[in-house]
């Protein structure tokens, strides 16, 4: 995270605000639930790390704008852990379409940033 923004006014890189935005049911969470209370208090650009079982949950609830990925030169295998879990597509006209935005390296790394269509 190199700028987290509130109301439209950026805080500075690497300042977060901390703090109990509401109490929520950690075995029952409602997704878009939460980002309507987040945007309520005025954070509308949230990153979200937990995770193949969030990242496909928040696509199926149409919760995402942008997939940030970073892809290191190893092989692992099908043994692997998913980036995004299990998604009821059955055609490939039902996935989620995403564009190339940035790429740029990290390291011996790469780093993709893809905009929804």
């Amino acid at each position: 995270i190199s700028r987290v923004c509130r109301r439209g006014k950026s805080l500075g890189p690497w300042q977060i605000q901390t703090g109990t935005l509401f109490a929520a049911d950690k075995n029952n969470v409602d997704l878009k639930d939460v980002a309507q209370r987040l945007a309520q208090k005025g954070l509308t650009r949230v990153f979200c790390e937990g995770g193949g079982a969030l990242a496909a949950a928040l696509l199926k609830e149409d919760l995402i704008d942008e997939l940030i990925g970073i892809t290191a030169g190893l092989v692992l295998g099908a043994r692997a852990q998913p980036v995004i879990g299990d998604l009821p597509i059955n055609h490939l006209k039902q996935a989620k379409r995403f564009v190339a935005h940035k790429a740029h390296a990290v390291g011996p790394d790469l780093l993709q940033i893809w905009r929804r269509c």
